[in-house]
């Protein structure tokens, strides 16, 4: 059997609409599971914030046997996390998805141990991330795949968790 290997190729902002369709076609797979998560995307905001992802950090298309099969946003800080988000030993994942055609084949695990091999590769020693706190199947998603909850908050009148894996 022939294996096709995830593989990750920069987003160009050209691509914004795209992204936005893949970021709504999620928040609305979300919805109808009852979690509320990336709502702000569906809204006329989105391609605004879609836009402030190309400006702040780096987009990447998640590619499995050509096809793009979700996304993965990389940055060096992340400001929504006064005193803890200006880590110079840190990368963070802005925003990972993967899209419903390709759910439940390992494909998010992979874009987490791409990023870990992209952290290294600038030289910092922790990835992390943020979730929200009151949807504990990602929470312990996460927590599986190696990270520890480090710090929480309310914002917006939600709370979210930062996460964050060492990796040296």
């Amino acid at each position: 059997m022939d294996f096709d290997p995830l593989s990750f190729s920069r987003a160009l902002p050209s691509e914004t609409r795209e992204i936005l369709a893949a970021y709504q076609a999620l928040a609305l797979g979300l919805q109808m599971r009852g979690i509320d998560q990336w709502e702000h995307y569906l809204g006329p905001a989105g391609e605004d914030l879609v836009e402030r992802r190309f400006r702040e950090g780096e987009v990447y298309w998640m590619r499995l046997q050509g096809r793009k099969a979700g996304f993965i946003c990389l940055g060096l800080d992340e400001a929504d996390w006064p005193g803890l988000g200006q880590d110079p030993n840190a990368l963070f994942v802005l925003s990972l998805g993967v899209l419903k055609p390709f759910a439940g084949r390992g494909l998010g695990a992979g874009a987490l141990d791409w990023a870990v091999d992209q952290a290294l590769a600038r030289g910092r020693s922790r990835l992390r991330l943020d979730c929200l706190a009151d949807n504990p199947g990602l929470c312990a998603y996460y927590e599986t795949h190696g990270f520890e909850r480090i710090a929480g908050q309310e914002r917006l009148g939600r709370a979210l968790n930062l996460y964050e894996r060492r990796l040296a």
